[in-house]
């Protein structure tokens, strides 16, 4: 009987020890829930953008039709909750980025190619899965900027975090697209699912490209090169300027390319989703 109670104290202290070493065994059965990270961003940024446009144009800080995204959340109180919301957005896009590097790491290992190069192929979806890690995480750090830095007050700062936060956001894309190409990992390669995933990273990358192209035509076309650093002229455009339909023109592609990028987070989380390998 005494040995019989050694024994089960020795199984304890041996069950507590491995609990110990591994603490992330606890949260073992609740990683087939980490798309909820990925779909959190594109359920929520919709939201307050509409919020910060309603109370933004409704104060006069900005005129009513498609001010640039950074113009109407630049202004407290929105400016103070949009930073806040900005940081807990670039965690959940950091998150994501590592688990979805985890499953397309763990789907390169396990897969075999239908070809003499199965090595030399594995190898350079394998480079391309670890730099779309490193870049979405740029794209967190860039997101951190844009959010703190705002345009009203720091417009040099803040053109940095975009593109910070916008070149490494479209590499990542067009990796997708490449390692989406070679690895089903979702509905037995669901081809509409990855055409549509195409689409939405050209959207973006056009639209988005159209923006920043809009923005030294419109001061060009306004007589001055440094109309959109003047706060009082790039939000409050004057309709008869020549560089009107510019300013316009430019706002309405960022708001596509933005909502784009959203769409594409929504088909990110799918995949997230889909995994069955946890």
């Amino acid at each position: 009987m005494l040995s019989t109670n050694i024994d089960l104290e020795k199984q304890q202290q041996q069950q507590q020890t491995s609990i110990v070493k591994n603490p992330f065994d606890y949260f073992q059965k609740y990683y087939q829930y980490v798309w909820i990270f990925s779909f959190t961003i594109p359920l929520t940024f919709p939201l307050i953008l509409i919020l910060s446009y309603y109370i933004t144009v409704s104060n006069d800080f900005v005129d009513p039709l498609f001010p640039y995204i950074s113009d109407i959340v630049g202004h407290p109180p929105v400016a103070c909750y949009f930073s806040m919301f900005i940081d807990l957005l670039s965690i959940l896009a950091f998150i994501t980025g590592f688990f979805r590097y985890k499953q397309l790491q763990f789907l390169l290992i396990n897969k075999n190619f239908d070809n003499d190069n199965n090595d030399s192929k594995k190898q350079c979806l394998q480079n391309l899965n670890y730099n779309s890690l490193i870049s979405l995480w740029i794209t967190s750090f860039g997101l951190l900027m844009i959010g703190n830095f705002r345009e009203t007050e720091n417009m040099f700062v803040h053109i940095i975090g975009f593109f910070v936060f916008w070149l490494p956001i479209t590499y990542y894309m067009f990796i997708m697209i490449k390692l989406n190409d070679n690895i089903d990992d979702y509905k037995n390669n669901n081809n509409n699912d990855i055409i549509i995933i195409k689409l939405l990273t050209w959207l973006s990358t056009i639209t988005l490209s159209i923006f920043v192209i809009s923005i030294p035509i419109s001061s060009y076309k306004h007589g001055n090169l440094l109309a959109n650093f003047d706060n009082q002229i790039r939000q409050h455009w004057p309709k008869n300027d020549s560089g009107y339909i510019w300013h316009t023109f430019g706002a309405i592609n960022e708001w596509i390319g933005f909502l784009t990028l959203m769409l594409f987070f929504s088909l990110i989380g799918l995949r997230l989703r889909s995994f069955k390998y946890y």
